[in-house]
């Protein structure tokens, strides 16, 4: 506040010191009043919990109230006294009421200085005496006696037998009052209920950690103090909120669980009897694992084929027996150790091989294939040290190189009989898994060395080809017997063979189609059979429309009716 020039300076001085003065006493009383309300009010809130088992919330509103009431001692004690500043005026006051012989002469000297000069009808130089006078007066006074320190004597006596008992309790080993003031100070502290039942986590140990994700941890706990029929698991989750599980008995006072790990961090505690745990933390954090195989296969020279590369997000190997599969692997963390288990059919040994860093969260290496097997890609993460333990198999499937399949295209018969002037139209089909490199047509007559010739083809994997052989060339006469084949072969010097054409040559005159014209004969046979069939049957039933008229004495003429069917039956014969 702004001060008066007009006052004595003696007189100002002693009013800023009992100021200062009263200003200290009420701060002390404060002090005293915050820390006997606080520990008051926190001790009955201590004792609620111990002897009722309290929710969390109800924990926390207990907990505010004994800070709410904390307070409003410290506001109506100190606070509310401290926010307004006193004038001089109130202060002159206070001074007189603490020492009379100040009565009615400070507070007219305060007055005095406060007024206008120019509004008043009294002497400045009176108004000065006066002041000097009540300074002379109030100089010989000590602000230390008017506001001595007994005043705020039964705040501390208060206070100081308050903080003895609570340190005494504090201290009691027997006593659990350090745990319980904690948690009514604290409401949200991670501490243990104070309770009759005790409660052992046995597993997991540590009670808070990391595991992998989705892994199933189990937890088991062990009770004392007391007769404990059930237990349960109390569990929260950021996703799933909390949640609670019945804890199976495994025995003497014994109970387990078993608690399946996501995503996202578990709290968890136990209840038991009377008793609730302090809540453990279990986190999760994934297996390394491999999100995407970048293959290279690398052909056998022979196969005269470029490099594939494909990726995919399974690691199964499949190519021509023979080739290479370099791999890179594209992981999601980054590992301390990484190998590829190896194990092939016939070795009982699994063998490995090291996997080589390509680059950040990249891992290479070439597996030969050359005999069928299955390998896992082992790892390691670098932060946790969790293993891939269940990384799937991968199969290593190489493709033999199969011989080439050939054969003659539109041949009923294996075996044949043609002049020896015949020309044969022939067609032949070869394929393979490569491109092949050479067709050829191989011919024995009567059991002879094979001659070979050559036929043209296209460097392709699948190939046709015809040709129209002529026999007038390998001078045969009759009763020969000539054999032909084809044979393909492919880039890795496979060959493959068709089945053989026998052919039995036959006099010149002789005439090919001579088993075309008996064919055209016996196509008749079935239509005649069934003629003769269908005649037979109306044969029987002519006989039995003309069999009673036979039969009358005398033969009696046929009626129209009979003469009708006999006449269509004719027809149908004629048909």
């Amino acid at each position: 506040m702004n001060l008066n020039v007009g006052l004595n300076p003696i007189i100002l001085d002693r009013l800023q010191q009992f100021r200062r003065r009263r200003r200290r006493l009420i701060l002390l009383r404060g002090f005293c009043a915050a820390v006997v309300s606080f520990l008051v009010l926190m001790s009955l809130v201590a004792v609620a919990d111990w002897v009722w088992i309290l929710s969390d919330s109800v924990r926390w509103v207990l907990s505010a109230i004994g800070y709410l009431g904390a307070a409003l001692a410290v506001w109506s004690t100190s606070v509310r006294l401290m926010v307004r500043i006193p004038s001089h005026r109130e202060l002159a006051r206070r001074m007189e009421a603490a020492e009379p012989g100040l009565r009615e002469n400070l507070l007219a000297a305060v007055e005095l200085s406060a007024e206008d000069s120019a509004k008043t009808h009294d002497s400045p130089v009176f108004r000065r005496l006066v002041q000097d006078q009540v300074a002379r007066r109030v100089d010989a006074v000590r602000v230390p006696a008017l506001l001595p320190a007994r005043l705020v004597r039964p705040w501390l006596i208060v206070a100081a037998l308050v903080v003895i008992l609570c340190g005494m309790l504090f201290y009691l080993p027997d006593l659990p009052y350090r745990q319980l003031l904690s948690r009514a100070i604290l409401p949200g502290a991670n501490i243990d209920r104070v309770s009759r039942v005790q409660v052992t986590i046995l597993e997991p140990t540590p009670h808070s950690l990391t595991v992998p994700q989705d892994d199933t941890v189990a937890i088991v706990v062990e009770t004392s103090g007391g007769e404990v029929r059930e237990a349960t698991l109390e569990t929260s989750t950021a996703s799933q909120g909390v949640g609670r599980l019945p804890m199976p008995s495994r025995g003497a006072s014994q109970f387990a669980a078993n608690l399946s790990i996501g995503a996202d961090p578990v709290e968890y505690r136990i209840f038991a009897g009377d008793a609730v745990t302090r809540k453990y933390t279990i986190r999760s954090r994934p297996r390394p694992r491999v999100l995407a195989f970048h293959k290279t296969y690398r052909y056998p020279p022979y196969a005269g084929m470029e490099d594939k590369q494909v990726s995919e997000p399974h690691g199964d190997l499949i190519a021509l027996e023979g080739s290479e599969a370099g791999l890179v692997l594209e992981l999601d963390q980054e590992v301390a150790e990484a190998e590829i288990r190896l194990e092939q059919s016939g070795v009982e040994e699994i063998r490995t091989i090291g996997l080589i860093p390509d680059g950040q969260r990249r891992l290479r290496a070439t597996l030969p294939m050359d005999e069928p097997g299955i390998y896992k890609v082992h790892l390691q993460a670098k932060e946790t040290r969790f293993e891939n333990t269940f990384s799937p198999k991968y199969e290593i499937r190489p493709e033999p190189d199969l011989i080439p399949r050939v054969g003659f295209v539109g041949l009923q018969d294996t075996t044949l009989l043609l002049p020896p002037n015949d020309i044969l139209p022939l067609e032949a089909l070869a394929e393979d898994d490569l491109p092949l490199v050479g067709l050829e047509q191989h011919l024995s007559v009567n059991g002879r060395p094979w001659q070979k010739i050559p036929l043209e083809i296209e460097k392709a994997a699948r190939v046709t080809t015809a040709w129209n052989w002529d026999l007038l060339g390998l001078s045969l006469k009759s009763g020969d017997q000539v054999t032909t084949k084809l044979v393909a072969s492919d880039r890795k010097g496979n060959t493959g063979e068709s089945i053989p054409l026998g052919i039995v040559i036959a006099p010149p005159d002789f005439d090919p189609e001579r088993h075309m014209v008996m064919q055209r004969k016996a196509a008749l046979y079935d239509k005649l059979a069934e003629l003769a069939g269908a005649i037979q049957q109306r044969q029987i039933s002519a006989t039995e429309i003309l069999k009673p008229l036979a039969e009358r004495d005398p033969p009696a003429p046929a009626e129209d009716a009979d003469l009708r069917s006999l006449v269509d039956l004719a027809g149908k014969n004629r048909e």
